[in-house]
């Protein structure tokens, strides 16, 4: 339960008074997690107080040394005996790097139970990256290259909502992280008319893709449905295979097998990259393709996507090195 607290503010001589501007304070509430009794150092984020310890953010941030090197940062404002800063992040931002900075277990992010949401690492990162904590970034930002990296499975590192995106490719901007861009800016351009209206966070704030990145989406979801119409016909190609065991009834087959395909590909499906497993196996089974046949398309499944995703950067135009 969050407990409302106003600053005690200190005497002060009339010469202070004339001096001085500050507001009146303003109804403050102590966060739920962070409000550490023996702490010595109150962050004030909007109308949230963090009570923590001062000698543990220097440690670990330059720019919170920077900040604290001052014995009292905010002269006029004392909670509890604490000097306080004020912050212009949000409090969801800066309890989501508490977090971390904190921790009541391992401070890794690695080998989580569960997926983490892409709400926390996006703070993670924002506020890592803006007051110089660099293992909290680092490690935020492979998990998220994990989660947009190419492979073949259901993502398990990081837990995605479609429009989160917008944020992938922001922060690949923040932080000079190309890598994250390809399969960021392929995932935007499947949120279509949503994309204007950007991702909507947890403090009510909204990511939006810059001009640039946004023209990059626009135009890539049309490459990217010509692409798909291809990818369709070679991953489907109806040859057998050359260790085909009926090679009459497959080829039959697989002609089928392809009418299938196209008719639930469409004439404006975008996602190259998603896998067409299931469909061949449902059409395989249907049209009486051998085994060897069967193996032979989820073989082209997985070759054909890759070389897409391959040159997603070149049709994205977006530099990069080392993608694999």
């Amino acid at each position: 339960m969050a407990e409302d607290l106003r600053p005690n503010k200190r005497s002060r001589t009339s010469d202070e008074e004339q001096g001085s501007n500050v507001d009146a304070p303003t109804q403050l509430k102590r966060h739920d997690e962070f409000w550490l009794n023996d702490g010595n150092i109150v962050l004030i984020a909007r109308d949230t107080a963090f009570r923590v310890y001062r000698g543990l953010l220097a440690s670990q941030s330059s720019v919170f040394e920077d900040i604290l090197a001052s014995s009292t940062p905010i002269a006029d404002e004392v909670f509890d005996g604490c000097p306080a800063v004020r912050l212009s992040d949000s409090p969801v931002d800066v309890s989501h790097l508490l977090r971390f900075l904190l921790p009541a277990k391992q401070r890794t992010l690695y080998h989580q139970e569960k997926p983490l949401p892409f709400d926390l690492l996006f703070s993670a990162v924002t506020l890592a990256h803006k007051y110089h904590i660099e293992d909290v970034e680092r490690q935020a930002l492979e998990l998220i290259k994990d989660g947009l990296s190419f492979k073949f499975r259901q993502r398990t590192l990081v837990r995605y909502q479609p429009q989160q995106a917008i944020g992938a490719v922001n922060l690949a901007r923040l932080t000079n992280t190309p890598s994250i861009l390809p399969t960021a800016l392929y995932e935007c351009c499947g949120l279509r008319g949503a994309i204007l209206d950007g991702w909507k966070r947890e403090d009510g704030s909204v990511e939006f893709l810059s001009q640039g990145d946004l023209r990059r989406c626009i135009n890539g979801r049309d490459s990217l449905s010509c692409i798909n119409f291809q990818l369709i016909h070679e991953v489907f190609h109806p040859m057998p295979s050359e260790d085909c065991t009926s090679h009459r009834v497959c080829e039959v087959g697989l002609g089928l097998v392809l009418r299938d395909a196209t008719t639930a590909g469409g004439s404006d499906d975008y996602s190259v990259l998603s896998t067409w497993e299931e469909v061949i196996r449902d059409s395989v089974r249907k049209h009486d393709v051998c085994a060897e046949c069967l193996s032979r398309l989820l073989e082209r499944d997985i070759s054909e996507r890759r070389f897409r995703w391959m040159r997603l950067p070149v049709m994205f135009n977006v530099q990069i090195t080392g993608l694999a």
